[in-house]
């Protein structure tokens, strides 16, 4: 109870205090992939030697999610989150064991499809729980919150890999998956409670989303049963994909223009320091209106992204990547705001959705963008997100949440 108590004395009333508790357990959580994500893409491509050999390893683990999110959305909405939060983490005890042995493309394949099924039932029941303690009409705030205490740990994460590559080899970093994860997963046991009562037993649980939802049949029917829906999943998709040919692209790109490690970690951390201004962005929106936000950050991070083609020069390169932040964290609040309210009274099976096209985006995007960077340099997937961008605003006319 101390630990309740910690939070409950936080001023921010707006917030309840299970979702300030769960943003924590995230926190630590993610401080692990805060290390590895500035490194991922170096480490793969060591060991692929070519970009779209790269971008598929990295898309990879996105795809498959495909195969379980929505169906895992809809089993948490049966069973509850909680379960699922806690056993998910727990499985990472292994998944950083497999990316630290492996070296060669089957063994980071291996590594990848393990860790989907760890991400998606952390993400899917995570998420499921930060939107059902999110208070009505607070709900693009209460969400930029939650994602605040990962955006944290993507700060802190690269500077901290800094200091663990001064003294071990690159793959050490992977060894905080299971240390972090278990941590998290004890908070989440412990001290957050399940937000909404068991409906089913797990078996039962498991039996319906089979027979009686037919796995996916009832998503897509949901999915497509109003055009909203459909306009805020594209939207979702174009700023996901953008994220992925990031997660991909940038690292290698900073180490073409000659960057070392520890300036390649310095980037990553820089390009996540606005994304810590998501509260206020999200308690804005919520008044200014989410359209617009969208439509500003789309703009601007069309912009920064068509200047990151031409450019070849690294500290240009710093500059752009905080400029291009500051767009991309001006739309995720107000994208995740609408989410959770169209998503009310069905928060699993939305955020199952919702994520599985965020997978489906996070996977293509860096396939694509390997692809590319083969044929053509790193640079063109840039332009080729900048264009995507551009995609948004015919959709967002039409949008009228």
């Amino acid at each position: 109870m101390r630990l309740r108590e910690f939070f409950e004395k936080f001023s921010m009333d707006d917030i309840s205090t299970e979702l300030k508790i769960l943003a924590a357990a995230f926190f630590i959580y993610y401080l692990a992939w805060g290390v590895i994500n500035p490194f991922i893409s170096i480490y793969i491509h060591r060991i692929t030697g070519i970009y779209s050999g790269t971008g598929f390893l990295i898309g990879f683990m996105f795809l498959l999610q495909l195969s379980v999110m929505m169906p895992l959305g809809d089993l948490v909405d049966k069973i509850g989150s909680k379960i699922i939060t806690v056993f998910s983490f727990f499985n990472y005890m292994g998944v950083g064991l497999v990316y630290f042995f492996a070296n060669s493309f089957v063994g980071i394949l291996v590594a990848r499809a393990w860790n989907t099924f760890s991400s998606s039932g952390v993400w899917i029941s995570g998420v499921t729980l930060a939107r059902e303690f999110s208070k009505n009409d607070k709900e693009a705030e209460s969400m930029a919150f939650f994602n605040f205490a990962w955006t944290v740990s993507s700060v802190i994460g690269p500077l901290l890999g800094i200091l663990i590559l001064l003294l071990f080899p690159l793959r050490t970093v992977f060894l905080l998956l299971p240390i972090c994860a278990v941590v998290a997963a004890a908070i989440v046991h412990g001290f957050v409670p399940e937000a909404i009562e068991k409906r089913e037993r797990i078996g039962k649980g498991i039996k319906d989303v089979i027979f009686k939802d037919r796995v996916f049949a009832k998503e897509f029917k949901d999915l497509f049963s109003k055009k909203e829906n459909i306009m805020v999943a594209f939207i979702h998709f174009i700023r996901r994909f953008n994220f992925g040919v990031m997660t991909m692209v940038l690292a290698l790109f900073a180490r073409e223009l000659g960057g070392e490690l520890w300036q390649v970690a310095i980037i990553y951390s820089i390009f996540y320091i606005p994304f810590m201004t998501r509260i206020e962005f999200g308690a804005f929106a919520d008044d200014f209106g989410r359209r617009k936000m969208i439509g500003i950050g789309t703009l601007l991070s069309s912009l920064v992204l068509f200047n990151l083609f031409m450019v070849n020069s690294l500290p240009i390169v710093f500059v752009l990547t905080l400029i291009l932040a500051i767009g991309t964290s001006m739309i995720a609040p107000s994208v995740e705001g609408i989410i959770t309210r169209i998503g009310r009274g069905w928060e699993g099976e939305a955020t199952g959705i919702y994520q599985s096209v965020g997978s489906l985006a996070m996977g293509t995007g860096p396939i694509i963008a390997g692809i590319i960077s083969d044929i053509y340099s790193l640079n063109h997937a840039f332009l080729l997100s900048g264009l995507m961008f551009l995609t948004v605003f015919p959709v967002l006319w039409k949008l009228k949440l």
